[in-house]
């Protein structure tokens, strides 16, 4: 697995590559980018990544509902 740092590393057109979408917002200016797609089965998942702060949030949401939340700091 490659590690990439959020500050120095960071690719855009790999999330777009791996979600298959472009984000949903984007603040260039404050560093943040967030993704989100939803299945057939109306499950999402929604990934934030804040270059400056060095963090990313991850939210999976079943029919609407958040199910889990994950935020890593720092990275």
């Amino acid at each position: 697995m490659e590690t990439i740092k959020l500050q120095s590393d960071w690719d855009s057109l790999a999330l777009i590559e791996l979600f298959c979408t472009e984000p949903q917002t984007v603040r260039a200016q404050d560093g943040y980018w967030c993704y989100e797609v939803t299945d057939t089965s109306d499950t999402s998942l929604k990934f934030g990544v804040n270059t400056i702060a060095e963090s990313i949030q991850i939210e999976l949401k079943l029919a609407g509902e958040s199910k889990a939340i994950l935020s890593f700091e720092l990275i």
